[in-house]
């Protein structure tokens, strides 16, 4: 699909976070999780940038009183379906 046809939008709180700390003028966040036996065994972390201006490289550390294992997320998307759009008098239509 063309990029020009694509338009994403963001809503910072739409679904909300599960954890949302205080953003503060520092490169650095901070976030614990306090688990209890109840609690889900995976998470996924997601670092984005807000209004972003320019790509920004980070690195991630997680420290932990129990065994833990970091790693990226596999391709889900096995099985991909491309659709072209194309405008006419009135309006876009898929071919």
């Amino acid at each position: 699909m063309p990029v020009s046809l694509v338009t994403r939008v963001f809503y910072p709180n739409d679904p909300p976070p599960f954890i949302d700390g205080v953003r503060i003028n520092s490169p650095h966040y901070l976030c614990k999780l306090v688990l209890n036996e109840s609690s889900p065994r995976r998470y996924t972390l997601v670092v984005s940038q807000y209004e972003k201006m320019h790509t920004i490289f980070y690195t991630l550390r997680a420290y932990a009183t129990c065994p833990i294992s970091l790693g990226k997320i596999p391709n889900q998307y096995e099985h991909v379906k491309q659709v072209t759009l194309i405008s006419n008098k009135y309006g876009r239509v898929k071919q």
